[in-house]
């Protein structure tokens, strides 16, 4: 789910706006606690939900967020021996 469709459902069931639009912050700065995630990534969670839903963003914003994708990779697979095992 985009970062807009969960608010919109955090809205409406309710929830109190202070925490529906709290900035995000991942907190693992440890440089610069509390820093706005939009700050760290260099791209906003608007350009983030556009592009996941197809809509046209600055080119500049686009390869900012194929580039952290593919550098995340390896988050997203699972780990060798758990690989090697199923096979």
């Amino acid at each position: 789910m985009t970062k807009r469709q969960v608010r919109a459902i955090a809205e409406h069931m309710g929830a109190p706006s202070e925490l529906v639009f709290k900035v995000p912050t991942a907190d693992l700065e440890s440089d610069a606690p509390l820093r706005p995630d939009e700050d760290v990534y260099g791209v906003t969670y608007e350009e983030i939900d556009n592009f996941l839903e197809g809509k046209a963003i600055a080119e500049a914003s686009r390869l900012r967020i194929l580039r952290t994708y593919r550098a995340t990779g390896h988050k997203r697979a699972l780990p060798v021996a758990a690989a090697a095992e199923s096979a």
